[in-house]
């Protein structure tokens, strides 16, 4: 593995992601010789707690890990600040290497056809990075599980399932949540 390195006792790596109210997914690649490494993950907007790790630690060698972070900050327009520094030394020369990052951001909902359906009507969820097809991807209506009859990157064609209650709509992509608009149940009325 390859990367960048820095050695010194306390010394280390930061950089920020944006943050908002959509799910993203970090992995950060990292390693250390002769050390051991304190991850710390923190949202710009407070909203959850930091994260601090320091179980990657070798005395006489290399060690690499994978950090996977899942999140999402209480507003737009937020970050998440990853630090990776050297938290104990057992040579002279120990060091911590920030190998690599990679950011998955989920699916995000731009617009409903109407903001309010009774159960049975069918909506459309218009948005990006739905996925071409469905697979394992899914809609909740407050919660409540839904049976989309179209699928594509851009939109999903969905009824609203028996049992939904008014409250969001989300589309979940490989296991990363989207935003989650406000929708209202109607009551159908049955002459």
């Amino acid at each position: 593995r390859g990367g960048i390195y820095t050695f010194s006792l306390n010394n280390g790596f930061q950089f920020t992601v944006p943050a908002d109210t959509a799910e993203k997914r970090l992995k950060v690649y990292v390693g250390l010789w002769r050390a051991t490494g304190r991850l710390e993950a923190t949202l710009s907007d407070g909203s959850a707690a930091p994260y601090v790790d320091t179980s990657m630690s070798n005395s006489s060698g290399t060690s690499n890990g994978v950090y996977t972070i899942t999140f999402k900050a209480a507003s737009p327009a937020q970050s998440l600040r990853i630090r990776y520094t050297n938290t104990n030394l057992f040579d002279p020369s120990g060091n911590v290497t920030l190998e690599a990052a990679t950011l998955q951001h989920g699916p995000r909902i731009t617009s409903l056809s109407v903001s309010s359906a009774g159960v049975g009507d069918a909506i459309t969820i218009t948005g990006t990075s739905f996925g071409t097809t469905q697979g394992t991807s899914t809609v909740t209506f407050n919660g409540t599980a839904a049976t989309p009859t179209n699928w594509t990157n851009t939109s999903i064609t969905v009824p609203v399932p028996a049992g939904a209650t008014t409250g969001n709509i989300v589309a979940a992509v490989d296991g990363l949540a989207s935003n989650g608009p406000a929708f209202t149940v109607k009551p159908k009325i049955v002459s």
